[in-house]
């Protein structure tokens, strides 16, 4: 596929005594075009990811949600892709949670 794709991108942060936490939102478009079929695909979506960290307690938090579409000609020809992801470190306590992936074509 060749095409373009731009993002506009947030990304803030707040540090404390205790406490850093991140946010970041991006939010990518743009259009594709298929190498064989000559087909124009339409990308949007958005990831959230923030982040907490307490350096002091060993512990930080991590979570990122991914949704995006690739938007094609007529019926049937959509692809959705949704993931929301979570990280907990405690010390050496290491916790991983896919609350859930999916990809569907629509």
């Amino acid at each position: 596929m060749s095409g373009w794709i731009e993002s506009h991108d947030l990304i803030t942060s707040t540090v404390n005594d205790h406490v850093w936490s991140y946010q970041l939102q991006l939010q990518p478009h743009g259009s594709l075009v298929g190498n064989i079929t000559g087909d124009t695909y339409h990308l949007t979506g958005v990831m959230r990811v923030s982040y907490k960290d307490i350096p002091q307690s060993g512990l930080y938090t991590w979570t990122a949600v991914y949704s995006y579409q690739l938007i094609g000609p007529g019926p049937g020809n959509n692809l959705r892709l949704r993931e929301i992801a979570h990280v907990t470190v405690d010390g050496d306590r290491v916790v991983v949670d896919h609350d859930g992936l999916s990809i569907e074509c629509v």
